[in-house]
């Protein structure tokens, strides 16, 4: 995996989505986290931890196992903008009895 991207990952499956047989990855994102150590975010007392909406959602993504020992990262532009959200959990089976793993987030 060569996509380093700062995010809170919340939760990760390992499953068989592409239907080849092999075990894939799946990362559930909470926020975009460029530099979240380093932001400081202030109330009326003074300094405090940054909230959750004090950072943009995030997309979540899935690696697909190359066969070889590595995984390659799906990418769908349409569908990462469309769920760039606060992940929480995740849960993969077989949910609509039609051959194939689902996903199920949980979102905030």
């Amino acid at each position: 995996v060569t996509d380093r991207v700062e995010k809170w990952t919340a939760s990760c499956a390992i499953a068989d989505i592409s239907g080849d047989g092999l075990p894939d990855l799946i990362e559930v994102n909470y926020v975009e986290a460029q530099k979240a150590l380093q932001k400081q975010c202030r109330d009326t007392i003074g300094a405090v931890a940054c909230l959750p909406w004090e950072y943009a959602g995030a997309v979540d993504r899935i690696f697909i196992n190359d066969g070889c020992g590595g995984f390659d990262a799906l990418k769908d532009p349409q569908q990462a903008a469309a769920t760039a959200e606060r992940g929480l959990g995740i849960v993969v089976g077989n949910f609509d009895g039609i051959d194939g793993n689902d996903i199920f987030r949980l979102r905030n």
